[in-house]
């Protein structure tokens, strides 16, 4: 078997199936809204959104300026959405790299208003409505007043009314019904005091099946884009889009009463013959929290043996036959028709399933391949 440090694989075709297959569950008057923020969930900002934006993706939201020009730079076409707060000081950058603002409060409006009519320029943006995720936006009691200032302010064309509907993450239908009459509320006040062609979003990735009555005019995807599980995605045929890969780099006997890893851990048991994995905590982070968990090598499970290392893991293969130095382990993925997928994982270091993508963030000697009709690139 190849040696070839630690990597993750990205499969770009099942990437494009997952596009396919989750467009079937959205309005076709609703446009699709691929969210790329956190570096894609893992999976790479330039490439995963240089990939979709060549199958048709034409919008796209991120939480931060440094990623919204870094797609500009990099050719990306279309509308990039800023999800979060922009400082006052890279207004000028909003500006000359065409990125649509989130407005999450009138101060901020006035201050864009005031260099957009200095600059004698314009500027299409979204207001963000809280909803009771309380991080961030308008409070919803101040909505209506607030979007009709900043609609007044010159320079500003107001495109959207959005918001983020905590209860779609637990799960909780009554709260989100009661959150959407609000919503739909407000922006009916909104349409009617003149803004008519107001466009609306709601929908993130919980609430795309549970709520086709809330798709409006966008609908924003995230974390099923990578084909992690998420609370309503069940019955979509989703493929995971990630695997991630390491090599053997030592195998030996573990005798009875001899001690390993850092809490010097007794074997207390049985003789095992123990494979050391060139990867650890220092890598992916979620290894930290993980001590039961398995990995696949040669097409088994094999257990993982305490705690890892910032750099190593400690795996039992004595059941495992010849297994050497240089050998393929898969922490997340397939091999052969042995899978361990994200969401076992993440509940294996201690994260809800629905919470895959906390354990696809990887450290910088973690390689990126991507994968495309069988031919890789790695990054």
């Amino acid at each position: 078997m190849g040696y070839h440090g630690n990597r993750t694989e990205i499969n770009l075709d099942r990437l494009t199936h997952n596009v396919r297959e989750i467009s079937k569950h959205i309005s076709p008057k609703s446009r699709f809204m691929a969210v790329v923020k956190g570096d894609a969930y893992g999976h790479g900002l330039i490439p995963i959104s240089q990939h979709l934006n060549s199958i048709g993706i034409r919008h796209f939201a991120v939480s931060n300026m440094d990623d919204a020009i870094s797609l500009r730079k990099q050719g990306i076409q279309g509308q990039i959405l800023h999800i979060g707060v922009v400082e006052d000081a890279r207004i000028q950058e909003l500006i000359d790299y065409e990125i649509t603002p989130s407005i999450c409060s009138v101060e901020f409006a006035m201050l864009l208003s005031n260099e957009l009519n200095h600059l004698k320029k314009k500027i299409i943006v979204h207001i963000r409505m809280d909803q009771g995720l309380g991080t961030i936006g308008i409070p919803e009691g101040d909505c209506l007043d607030a979007v009709l200032t900043i609609h007044a302010l010159p320079g500003i064309q107001v495109e959207a009314l959005f918001t983020q509907i905590p209860g779609a993450y637990i799960d909780d239908h009554a709260l989100v019904e009661r959150s959407l009459e609000r919503f739909r509320s407000i922006s009916n006040q909104i349409k009617a005091a003149g803004i008519a062609d107001l466009l609306l979003h709601a929908v993130s990735s919980p609430m795309v099946k549970n709520f086709p009555d809330a798709h409006f005019d966008m609908v924003r995807i995230g974390i099923i884009l990578f084909g992690l599980k998420c609370i309503g995605s069940e019955d979509m045929d989703l493929k995971p889009v990630l695997n991630l890969k390491s090599h053997v780099v030592r195998v030996r006997e573990l005798q009875v009463g001899e001690r390993f890893g850092y809490g010097c851990t007794q074997n207390e048991d049985v003789d095992r013959l123990v494979a050391t994995v060139q990867i650890g905590y220092g890598d992916a982070l979620f290894l930290f929290s993980i001590h039961t968990g398995q990995v696949l090598i040669r097409g088994h499970r094999a257990n993982i043996l305490g705690r890892s290392t910032m750099d190593h893991l400690l795996i039992d293969v004595r059941s495992i036959p010849d297994v050497q130095i240089g050998d393929e382990v898969v922490l997340i993925g397939s091999q052969g028709s042995a899978l361990i997928s994200a969401e076992e994982v993440a509940e294996k270091a201690g994260f809800n399933e629905y919470n895959a993508e906390c354990i696809t963030m990887y450290g910088q000697n973690v390689t990126r391949f991507y994968l495309k009709g069988g031919i890789s690139d790695a990054t």
